[in-house]
């Protein structure tokens, strides 16, 4: 029972709230890295190389990504 429980973890399901790291920029997004593969990503905000985003939508083979925000610890 406890197998029917877990969260997806392969195909696209399992991207969603994935984080990747943004290893370049492109004239329209940017290339980022998840779990091992490069793939183009869109965004609102601007993201610049070294950026930790969260994987929000999967849209036409492109990951719409939003920026991770750094919350300051103690």
């Amino acid at each position: 029972w406890k197998d029917m429980r877990r969260p997806v973890s392969t195909g696209i399901e399992g991207m969603m709230g994935g984080k990747a790291q943004v290893v370049g920029k492109t004239r329209d997004g940017a290339k980022v890295l998840l779990r091992g593969e490069l793939w183009d990503a869109v965004c609102g905000d601007e993201l610049a190389v070294g950026d930790t985003v969260k994987v929000t939508r999967f849209e036409r083979m492109k990951l719409v990504v939003r920026k991770e925000t750094n919350s300051g610890g103690l």
